[in-house]
């Protein structure tokens, strides 16, 4: 409700309207109005903004799921989660920002406070979706279906525009045989920014993948500001498809090989200002000989400006190399594993 200065006045024993002159009236009104719900002000209560839904597991609110208030949004809410234990949520809903109490606040800050923990997947099926400031831990078998501990996309709905930011992702995949749960699996999507995110497996984990492409374009990829320690960093499906990314100021840490880009019928990737770690493979670029199922010819990524020029940092014990493959492949590599 929009507040004026004569709400206040009549109900102050001994003080008149007209004590104040008209134009500290109009001052005081515009004021007033800003705080307490006109145009541009925040709403009536810095907890309960205009266009928002709040979440308490602990019964604090009217909602105690995401999903449930998921259920109830409409595109352009806000849905705000306090800390506690939450299940599984797939989101559906257009323009929906959801933000955890760290929203905001990168996956490796100390600053972080009390989690909202996601125990399991987080499933986006719409466009310009939001997920901010979460602990996400997902415990999944390997199975084929089960790609990653947030996926994009997953049903064939496009999650184009969305946002993940400011999370602590944990994939844990239990099946040694066919592991490679991904923190983030992208299959129909463009636009999508992933930043400011710790993605790091669960203790006894199989190998995990940080970000994984499936077999779909994707363009306008974004990856800034991640810390990543999956056994791959960051990967991408095979066959004729178009992939452009920026990957800039991360810190990986993956033992396997960081950053895998297959052979694509269009590629355009930035990879710079990074610092590689854990090693001794640190970005490979894949040809399709590699690969029996497909046979076309398309691009490959060109991996000596990544070494060269681009800000890349390398901790090796040796030098940083590229090793070419009889099948066409080639891969920047610490010289002392060769």
């Amino acid at each position: 409700m929009t507040l004026e200065l004569i709400d206040f006045v009549v109900e102050t024993d001994g003080v008149d309207l007209e004590d104040f002159p008209p134009e500290v009236q109009d001052r005081i009104n515009d004021e007033l109005k800003e705080l307490t719900g006109g145009d541009g002000g925040p709403g009536s209560s810095p907890d309960d903004p205009p266009q928002s839904i709040v979440v308490d597991a602990g019964g604090g609110t009217e909602y105690t799921s995401i999903q449930k208030a998921i259920g109830d949004a409409a595109s352009g809410d806000v849905i705000f989660v306090e800390p506690g234990e939450y299940e599984s949520f797939a989101v559906n809903v257009e323009d929906l920002t959801l933000e955890g109490p760290n929203a905001g606040i990168a996956g490796d800050s100390d600053q972080r406070g009390a989690e909202a923990d996601i125990n399991g997947l987080v499933a986006i099926d719409a466009e310009q979706v939001t997920i901010d400031g979460f602990a996400i831990e997902r415990e999944a078998s390997g199975s084929r279906f089960q790609k990653g501990v947030i996926q994009m996309g997953a049903v064939g709905d496009s999650a184009s525009g969305s946002t993940i930011a400011n999370n602590v992702i944990t994939p844990n995949d239990t099946n040694d045989g066919n592991g490679r749960l991904g923190g983030v699996a992208i299959e129909s999507a463009d636009n999508v920014t992933i930043s400011d995110n710790v993605i790091a497996p669960a203790d006894d984990s199989a190998a995990t993948i940080g970000i994984t492409r499936y077999t779909s374009n994707i363009e306008n990829l974004t990856i800034s500001g991640n810390t990543v320690e999956t056994s791959i960093a960051i990967a991408s499906g095979s066959g004729e498809l178009s992939y452009s990314a920026s990957i800039t100021d991360n810190e990986f840490d993956s033992t396997a090989v960081t950053i895998t880009v297959n052979e694509a019928k269009s590629i355009d990737i930035n990879i710079a200002d990074n610092e590689f770690n854990g090693g001794p493979n640190y970005v490979y670029s894949v040809d399709n000989e590699a690969n029996s199922e497909f046979s076309f010819d398309g691009e490959k990524l060109n991996l000596q400006p990544i070494l060269d020029n681009q800000g890349n940092t390398f901790n090796t014990t040796g030098d940083a190399v590229i090793s070419e493959y009889p099948n066409g492949s080639s891969l920047i590599v610490d010289d002392d594993a060769l």
